[in-house]
């Protein structure tokens, strides 16, 4: 009787306690439909449009331009699907423990979203699946209430805009990756129409120093923008795999060539030019591919024929 009264007391203060501790976690998500748009757009804003928004004057990723459009975006019913936070592209990808999937990506410099803007994310896809997107037009007079509250209570309204960390050195060197890249490009190009040229017009001798240190130059800087392509391939995120294999076949063969033109020239081996020339055709056939997938990155598949 007496162990039946001491589990029945325990009972009654778990049955108190729990939901006071459980409501202590929780956060203050607004329950209006305007409130939890505005919030919405501004999380976006600061953690995604730098990416996907075709008004930020940046390069959009990942073929998706309009996470600032909540309208579009709940119509597409794949990037936000009304009433389903994990039926919603947008919100998993939030929330992933992948971090190669994660958005925004960890080493970027965006606002990551905090606990509380996931939380208040995913209760404004559940309030779309009860109610209507409001217009925009009431979305930005909220707003516009919200701040003059603020300026009428003297405090000063400063947009959360999160300071920048400091570039790591990592990044910096990958972000050589556009300047250091066009050394191999076109002096492999170069090189190698000096060369057949010199043959055509007999001119070998007196244009060799020029396919010299136009394969010197190119075979010592075309490892250097290899490794920060590479690197900037995972930082961005992007997917690249074809790009990425030719501009290593590229360094490759431009080390080669580099070899055998230094080889053929110490042994006076004809065979060796030989096979440095040939060697030097695949550099540039290699690097213009190279070339070629690297601006269909920038500029669209297809490029420039599309």
């Amino acid at each position: 009787m007496r162990m039946m009264r001491k589990s029945l007391l325990f009972s009654a203060i778990l049955f108190w306690a729990v939901p006071w501790v459980t409501a202590q976690s929780d956060y203050e998500v607004p329950e209006s439909p305007i409130a939890l748009t505005a919030k919405v757009l501004d999380i976006f804003s600061k953690s995604c449009a730098e990416c996907h928004d075709a008004n930020s004057g940046k390069r959009v990723k990942g073929d998706f331009d309009h996470v600032m459009d909540l309208e579009l975006q709940l119509e597409d019913e794949y990037y936000l699907f009304a009433g389903d936070p994990e039926g919603s592209e947008n919100f998993l990808l939030m929330i992933t423990d992948d971090e190669d999937a994660l958005m925004p990506p960890p080493e970027s410099d965006v606002h990551k979203p905090t606990p509380e803007e996931i939380e208040i994310v995913r209760a404004w896809i559940i309030a779309m699946g009860e109610h209507p997107l409001p217009p925009m037009e009431e979305v930005e007079a909220y707003k516009a209430a919200e701040l003059a509250k603020l300026e009428a209570a003297g405090v000063e309204a400063i947009e959360a805009v999160p300071k920048k960390k400091p570039i790591s050195i990592r990044k910096l060197f990958a972000r050589t990756h556009p300047m250091v890249v066009h050394f191999p490009i076109g002096l492999l190009l170069m090189a190698a129409a000096v060369e057949f040229l010199g043959l055509i017009f007999r001119k070998q001798k007196a244009w060799a120093s020029a396919v010299h240190w136009s394969v010197a130059i190119s075979a010592l800087s075309s490892p250097a923008a290899v490794v920060a392509g590479w690197i900037l391939a995972d930082i961005e995120n992007y997917t690249i795999n074809l790009h990425r294999w030719l501009g290593v076949a590229t360094a490759v063969a431009a080390i080669v060539s580099w070899v055998l033109l230094v080889l053929a020239d110490k042994k006076r081996s004809n065979k060796m030019m030989w096979a440095f020339r040939i060697v030097l055709i695949a550099s540039a056939v290699l690097v213009s591919l190279a070339g070629h997938t690297g601006g269909e990155l920038v500029y669209g598949k297809g490029y420039p024929f599309n």
